[in-house]
């Protein structure tokens, strides 16, 4: 398996766990993940995050949220887990 999804997979069971109650934006946690990978490396593309975001919680799905024209597409069955390194900047 590539190094780089290797890493990104690491990143998501690190940080983000299931919960039926919670749903996040997709572009949320994309933006999380290419801030913290290192410089020297480049981020997976937007398709293949959400393609390993399936393999790792296959319980989350994709859903469209809000009003007609303002809703946002994300991800819902998950949240950050309060222990990541999320939380410390």
């Amino acid at each position: 398996m590539n190094t780089n999804i290797d890493a990104a997979k690491r990143w998501l069971q690190q940080n983000f766990t299931y919960d039926p109650e919670v749903a996040i934006p997709k572009e949320e946690i994309y933006s999380l993940y290419s801030n913290s990978v290192k410089k020297d490396k480049k981020p997976i593309s937007t398709a293949d995050f959400g393609k390993l975001m399936r393999q790792v919680f296959p319980q989350v799905k994709a859903r469209r949220l809000g009003q007609r024209g303002h809703s946002k597409y994300c991800y819902a069955n998950i949240k950050k887990v309060k222990v990541s390194s999320l939380y410390y900047f």
